[in-house]
């Protein structure tokens, strides 16, 4: 391994200690630039803001024995897309993905330009669109395509189709939360739930497809002791 790749790594790993504290505790000793949000699509301006919602099955590389897994019972998703338009009419963010009791899949997201609420409050506010925030366990990003992310998972990680499991603490697991994905993810976890009250328990990351395969990736959310 390089040494600038060992570099990168060990500031990944320094990011996700950090965003990890964050989560945990709500005296951390670097403060936290997130908190618990009240964006919600209700109250976006229906004159920037486009959504769409139908009923869908689960995205083509997952099944439902993977939710059964989980304890997830086969049920109907909610598909959302949301975009959000600037006052030049040119696309300010694009959110795309499906809801499911305890269950987000993220399957698209980009944001062009500094205005409008962070992606996280964007990714909270699709699936509290149909389910209360607080029945929330499992986060997917599927078929991910962030290039940082990818990159690291793919050179880093070594994954194979059966996934890859990290515990929170170990050293993955704060790299992974280290990357943008996992900022996204760490900021979703603080946009929703007072800190403190929640956290990532494990991440799980995997290969899917044939010749071309795809990352997929889940993020298990846990109710801390004490906290209802």
């Amino acid at each position: 391994m390089s040494n600038d790749k060992q570099i990168r790594y060990r500031e990944f790993q320094k990011q996700g200690a950090i965003r990890e504290e964050w989560i945990a505790n709500p005296d951390s000793a670097v403060p936290c630039p997130a908190s618990k949000s009240e964006f919600s699509f209700k109250n976006a301006d229906d004159s920037y803001w486009e959504i769409n919602n139908y009923e869908i099955g689960l995205p083509d590389a997952f099944e439902q024995s993977d939710m059964e897994a989980l304890k997830i019972r086969e049920q109907v998703y909610q598909r959302v897309n949301a975009d959000m338009y600037s006052d030049e009419g040119e696309e300010a963010i694009a959110f795309s993905g499906r809801a499911g009791k305890k269950v987000l899949f993220i399957e698209d997201i980009t944001k062009g330009s500094e205005t409008g609420p962070w992606i996280s409050e964007v990714c909270m506010a699709a699936y509290q669109m149909h389910f209360p925030l607080f029945t929330l366990r499992h986060i997917f990003i599927a078929n991910l395509n962030e290039k940082e992310t990818k990159e690291f998972a793919t050179e880093r990680l070594k994954l194979e189709m059966d996934p890859k499991a990290f515990k929170s603490g170990t050293p993955e697991f704060q790299q992974i939360l280290g990357t943008r994905i996992g900022k996204a993810v760490a900021y979703i976890v603080l946009n929703s739930f007072d800190r403190g009250t929640r956290k990532i328990s494990k991440i799980s990351m995997w290969l899917t497809g044939g010749q071309s395969r795809s990352i997929q990736s889940r993020f298990d959310l846990e109710l801390v002791s004490g906290n209802h």
